[in-house]
């Protein structure tokens, strides 16, 4: 991919597309493309914070690593999300892993770019705090899914959570593919592999998922956030 296919990706949909045309021009033209290949590492926990990253092509894997247990894959970034803006303003360490599930194009902006826009207008600043806010709205939803008591419904959410239509942006429209192992996705709903594989077989029967090696595809996103709400 070159960086003005990027760009203009990265423009049309997802946080630049909310913000005002000069904070999006000074981004997009301080931005740099990177390309990452299936399993590379992004950053690791604890690493110096950098800059921000904005996901053009591709899904990126969260990985969360408690103090007594761990590491976990907990959330899949799909496009156009951008990350890494908190530890980038703040300055501190990377609290994530990140790789990449298959292969993905990046604009990868510097802390230094950051403060450069930044400079430019005062108001900007509201603009890069908007991407974390973002990323608290999914981190509380995930934590609200969990207090679901009915396990199939908790894993249901789990699913749609992954496939980007658990927020009020998500479009009911698939095939989605989501780059997470059944024992994955079974650890992130709180339930035993074997229980979650039982209702997954039962929905790819039903015609609504379809189980892969390493991933599962939602085909009828609809009918699932159904099943959840009712």
């Amino acid at each position: 991919m070159n960086k003005a296919t990027a760009q203009e990706l990265a423009g049309r949909d997802g946080w630049l597309s909310q913000v005002p045309r000069e904070f999006r021009t000074a981004v997009l033209e301080r931005a740099r493309l990177r390309e990452f290949m299936t399993s590379d590492t992004i950053h690791i926990a604890g690493d110096e914070p950098g800059g921000m990253y904005g996901l053009v092509t591709g899904t990126v894997r969260v990985v969360l690593a408690g103090s007594e247990h761990g590491p976990y894959v907990v959330h899949l970034f799909r496009p156009v999300t951008w990350f890494g803006e908190g530890p980038s303003i703040v300055g501190q360490p990377r609290p994530v892993s990140l790789s990449a599930a298959r292969p993905v194009a990046l604009l990868y902006l510097t802390r230094h770019a950051i403060d450069v826009i930044a400079q430019l207008d005062p108001s900007f600043w509201k603009c890069f705090v908007a991407p974390l806010m973002g990323h608290l709205d999914t981190a509380l939803g995930s934590l609200a899914d969990h207090m679901i008591r009915q396990q199939d419904k908790r894993l249901l959410a789990v699913l749609l959570r992954l496939g980007g239509f658990r927020s009020a942006a998500g479009v009911l429209a698939g095939p989605v593919e989501v780059d997470a192992s059944q024992e994955e996705i079974a650890a992130m709903a709180n339930i035993s592999r074997t229980t979650a594989g039982s209702m997954m077989r039962k929905w790819q029967s039903m015609g609504l998922i379809a189980l892969g090696y390493g991933r599962v595809a939602i085909l009828a996103p609809g009918k699932l956030k159904t099943m959840l709400e009712t």
